[in-house]
């Protein structure tokens, strides 16, 4: 264990009150998965998200605009957004399908 200034680092002293106990840690560290789990399953559930985000900083990165904050606002409220974004679903997943049937029948 490593010792700076009479500390030793990566202990769990006992005099430290803010320090959470090991039964504390293990609950937090619990319920960090658990929500990262959680996380994880609404972004598979909801493929347009992540299609949405890579398509704002596709735009943002190939256009670079002065004020990238309005950019970002347009394009969020664009009318054909949400046409867009369900066609691309749509594609991906008959892209997936395709890929899975191509699969199976090797």
């Amino acid at each position: 264990m490593e010792v700076k200034e009479g500390v030793e680092i990566g202990s769990r002293e006992s005099n430290d009150s803010g320090a959470l106990s090991e039964e504390q840690q293990q609950k937090l560290d619990q319920f960090k998965i658990k929500v990262r789990q959680e996380n994880e399953r609404y972004f598979r559930d909801h493929p347009e998200i992540q299609l949405m985000t890579a398509g704002v900083m596709k735009d943002v990165l190939n256009k670079q605009p002065e004020d990238p904050q309005t950019f970002i606002a347009s394009y969020f409220t664009d009318p054909t957004l949400a046409g867009r974004i369900s066609n691309q679903v749509q594609e991906r997943s008959l892209n997936i399908r395709r890929h899975s049937r191509r699969l199976l029948s090797k």
